[in-house]
């Protein structure tokens, strides 16, 4: 069952772009992370801050976990990075 987001939010998470090593890379949501987003009170800007200039990255494997401080929080995004885009998979307040 697809979650059930406010129109707003809808409209605003089709598509994005993010600057990573000095290329646009398109950003893709999964249905998942959208979710969490809405659930978690998570902006797109908060996404691409984190994954733009994240404090520390850990690999795990084909996935990757990017941290990012953001006022008194830790933000985690785990994607993983194609040639010419990024899926995000998660986000989590740690």
């Amino acid at each position: 069952m697809k979650p059930d987001f406010p129109p707003t939010l809808k409209t605003f998470i089709k598509s994005h772009y993010s600057i990573l090593m000095k290329k646009m890379v398109k950003v893709i949501l999964t249905s998942h992370t959208k979710q969490r987003m809405f659930e978690r009170a998570i902006t797109i800007n908060q996404i691409h801050e984190t994954i733009e200039l994240p404090d520390y990255i850990i690999n795990k494997g084909e996935k990757k976990e990017a941290y990012k401080k953001i006022n008194s929080r830790t933000l985690k995004v785990v994607y993983t990075q194609e040639r010419k885009f990024i899926k995000i998979i998660t986000v989590i307040w740690k």
